[in-house]
């Protein structure tokens, strides 16, 4: 992972501060002294990455106010299920619980503030299907809109 740091779960990130507060972890920041708090397999990209903040001159207390921060954020970002809604649709499949096309699009399509992105293999009345996506456009000139579709030409 390019940046260690960024994989860790906020209570570990919480952990660690406290181990450069108390000076319980300490320079040189080996991944012997990171894996007491942390999973070994990841001890040694953490340790790295905490050493070379360190050696670009932030002090202990400076990598500890900036962990617990990164926890603060992790923390108060909405939980992706507020954020995405995956829906399938189409024909039933291996009891997988299917919803009809144009009414979730519709739905969808109208609830919209900032951006769509639709995928599909195959558009059936696409020109009724699409309409309110259409007028949601029209009312919301800065909606960001991908459309990946395969559609067929006779």
């Amino acid at each position: 992972m390019p940046e260690p740091l960024l994989a860790l779960a906020p209570s570990d990130l919480r952990a660690l501060a406290a181990a450069l507060r108390t000076g319980r972890l300490c320079s040189p920041y080996l991944p012997v002294s990171v894996q007491r708090m942390l999973n070994g397999a990841i001890a040694g990209e953490v340790s790295a990455a905490i050493q070379e903040l360190a050696s670009s001159g932030m002090p202990a207390e400076g990598i500890a106010r900036m962990l617990e921060l990164l926890a603060l954020v992790y923390e108060s970002r909405p939980p992706i299920e507020d954020v995405i809604d995956v829906v399938t649709t189409g024909p039933d499949a291996h009891n997988l619980p299917n919803r009809d096309t144009s009414v979730v699009v519709r739905e969808l399509f109208y609830k919209v503030e900032e951006s769509v992105l639709v995928a599909g293999y195959a558009v059936y009345q696409g020109q009724h299907v699409f309409q309110a996506f259409a007028g949601r456009m029209l009312e919301c000139r800065d909606l960001k809109v991908r459309l990946f579709l395969d559609i067929q030409r006779k």
